[in-house]
């Protein structure tokens, strides 16, 4: 899977293709419908015709008129990933010495999401750097950072399922992760909306709805699934 979005990378924006991963949720909706027999409440219906319109509207602002090419800012990319880790370390300590805020669930859940959104970004500064030849930045700069984030954003996935349902653990990492990659490629990789006012309409109302639509098709998950298949 990730070796199929990193060759997605090739020709799309990464902020694009991490929010067009949405479909996902919405294969796996149908699929409990005709293999699970499965009927969807009105709120998972509005999820996945919401998904799945963001994603339409995705792809026609980026016609071949309209695509945007990335080129990595290293200092706002340097300082977002240093900022966002810097909001987790203070999630992390006003959790831990005051218990104030989110359940330990949330937290990891939020943390894991940031660290694999990040590392899906640092997947396109590496084909942006070879693209350009800079073998030596972007093998031996980024994909050992790449690799960390991508580790770290796991290690903080398996903390999250010791402490809550994979549903919300899902839900929430990959609301967050969508967020942060479609942060970072706006602002740190420089992909910018397009220009005609239409494609650059669709271009918003296509990622809110995406994500507003992945977090109505949340429970979607392997636990979600896995239940459905022991009555089976």
């Amino acid at each position: 899977g990730w070796g199929l979005f990193a060759f997605v990378l090739n020709y799309t924006p990464v902020s694009l293709a991490r929010a067009i991963q949405g479909s996902g949720f919405v294969v796996l909706a149908f699929f409990s419908i005709f293999f699970l027999n499965h009927k969807l409440t009105i709120w998972e219906w509005a999820g996945v015709i919401i998904c799945t319109g963001g994603i339409v509207a995705l792809g026609v602002s980026e016609s071949a008129g309209n695509q945007t090419p990335s080129e990595i800012i290293p200092s706002r990319l340097i300082t977002t990933v240093v900022l966002s880790s810097v909001v987790c370390l203070l999630i992390y300590k006003a959790q831990k010495l005051f218990n104030c805020g989110f359940k330990w669930v949330v937290v990891f859940s939020i943390f894991a999401g940031v660290m694999l959104g990040t590392g899906d970004v640092l997947t396109k500064g590496i084909l942006i750097e070879t693209g350009k030849k800079f073998y030596a930045i972007g093998f031996g700069v980024i994909f050992p950072a790449m690799i960390f984030f991508y580790l770290l954003g796991l290690f903080f996935l398996s903390r999250a399922y010791q402490h809550g349902r994979a549903i919300l653990v899902t839900a929430v990492s990959d609301f967050s992760s969508r967020l942060i990659a479609i942060f970072l490629g706006v602002y740190a990789l420089g992909e910018v909306f397009p220009e005609e006012i239409l494609y650059r309409d669709m271009r918003i109302l296509g990622l809110a709805a995406v994500l507003s639509g992945t977090l109505l098709l949340g429970r979607f998950s392997g636990e979600e699934v896995g239940e459905e298949l022991k009555k089976v």
